[in-house]
């Protein structure tokens, strides 16, 4: 039987993560909320999602997570990294989920004009699952394991 994770209280990451992101007030916050997305602002049900995804590592500690709503977990599973130019990075600070899969795919050499969202977003999802198989070891960024 495997055993369950303790994953740590919202409000334990909020005190991680206070004070170190630069756009909380384009949301109107004052501090993080544990209720709402820290990517997108969506106000309600957020979960504790992994930056460096457990595809590729077990820990569930405060500075590994952040607080995102089921959409944003679900489009963040892939990523990777809280570092400018890993992937997890990248997409956080990204406006909108069409520019980051835009500006991925342009620098990853795959982007076509005439390509849906879903196309791009496959696309750059083949290139990062082969990034954290093969690059990642290197310690170069997603942008650069090319």
């Amino acid at each position: 039987m495997s055993q369950r994770r303790k994953m740590p209280h919202k409000n334990v990451i909020k005190r991680e993560w206070e004070n170190k992101f630069r756009f909380i007030e384009d949301f109107g916050w004052k501090e993080l909320p544990t209720d709402a997305c820290w990517r997108c602002g969506k106000d309600g049900y957020v979960e504790r999602c992994h930056i460096n995804s457990r595809y590729h590592t077990q820990d569930d500690s405060p500075p590994n997570l952040h607080l995102l709503c089921l959409e944003c977990h679900h489009e963040s599973e892939m990523l990777y990294g809280w570092k400018e130019g890993h992937a997890y990075y990248e997409w956080f600070y990204s406006p909108n989920y069409r520019l980051f899969w835009y500006k991925a795919a342009k620098i990853l050499g795959n982007f076509k004009e005439d390509m849906s969202d879903k196309q791009m977003k496959k696309e750059v999802d083949e290139k990062i699952i082969t990034w954290l198989d093969k690059g990642l070891e290197t310690g170069k960024t997603i942008l650069e394991a090319q």
